[in-house]
């Protein structure tokens, strides 16, 4: 469907989304979704910044659905990202972020359980594979240090300035691979950067990948068909940072709240990736 790098085919208390209900009331404020589900951080649609339900799972459960009313949800998966690496006496590379999976319109069914599993935080190596819905969000790849490559992930790990190491380029963005045949979807995976991309337009020193359509680590992904699952969503999702790669630093980049981020590398020891989260909403069509 769309193709840009991409491939088409994590509190407080709420709930999910779809396309079946018109979602608004006159004189009423938004109406309450047909679906009845359980699972993750609930934040019912009355509480919700734009009035729909949302269901924030930050580990593993279930996404439990009671009633289903005709209508279908929109899921949002990312991955954990990849460790950050040591360079020694120089830069070490950033970890890649968490692959990045987005769907809409998908079917549900009543009386069904949906398990889903959140990828971890890299420590040295590659961050874990969430899933959930039949999908699968790779975990990023790690950084380049002194005594280890780059690795390819749902985002790449980002290269290393250290030149004693057999390989100090970038590692690969993988999902784009992933989850094929499915429709309504769009998927976001991208290369590190090494050094030698210093002239690529949001290059930033040894940087993992990022899960966008620009590989830029100050962005968050937006997505083709203008879903806001992220922007307008409650500020547990729409004030974090979300699968950014991690870049060489003396200092930390992300909180512990943020989302499916590498972990920085550093000229000593090595920083891990944020663990992954996956979103469901449901009430109103986007």
């Amino acid at each position: 469907m769309f193709n840009w790098n991409k491939k088409e085919k994590p509190f407080v208390s709420y709930s999910g989304m779809g396309g079946g209900g018109t979602g608004l009331v006159f004189g009423g404020g938004p109406s309450a979704p047909s679906i009845d589900a359980s699972g993750g951080t609930k934040v019912p649609h009355v509480d919700s910044p734009d009035g729909r339900t949302y269901h924030i799972f930050t580990g593993a459960a279930n996404f439990d659905v009671t009633t289903a009313g005709g209508e279908t949800i929109e899921v949002l998966l990312i991955g954990g990202g990849g460790g950050g690496q040591s360079g020694g006496d120089s830069a070490g590379g950033g970890g890649g972020a968490g692959g990045v999976v987005y769907r809409h319109s998908v079917p549900i069914s009543p009386g069904t359980q949906y398990p889903i599993s959140i990828g971890s935080g890299g420590s040295s190596d590659n961050g874990g594979n969430t899933t959930g819905f039949s999908l699968t969000a790779l975990g990023g790849g790690r950084g380049c240090g002194r005594s280890a490559n780059s690795t390819p992930g749902g985002n790449g790990g980002g290269g290393s300035q250290y030149s004693g190491v057999p390989n100090k380029a970038e590692g690969a963005g993988d999902q784009p691979g992933q989850n094929p045949g499915v429709p309504n979807l769009t998927q976001y995976g991208n290369r590190g950067y090494s050094p030698d991309n210093s002239g690529d337009t949001h290059y930033k020193f040894s940087c993992g990948g990022s899960g966008n359509a620009n590989n830029n680590y100050l962005e968050n992904a937006s997505f083709p068909n203008g879903s806001t699952i992220i922007s307008d969503a409650p500020p547990a999702i729409s004030t974090k940072n979300l699968a950014r790669g991690g870049y060489y630093s003396t200092s930390p980049q992300w909180a512990d709240d943020d989302y499916g981020c590498g972990g920085r590398g550093t000229p000593g020891g090595n920083q891990g990736g944020e663990v992954g989260v996956v979103v469901v909403r449901y009430g109103i069509a986007p």
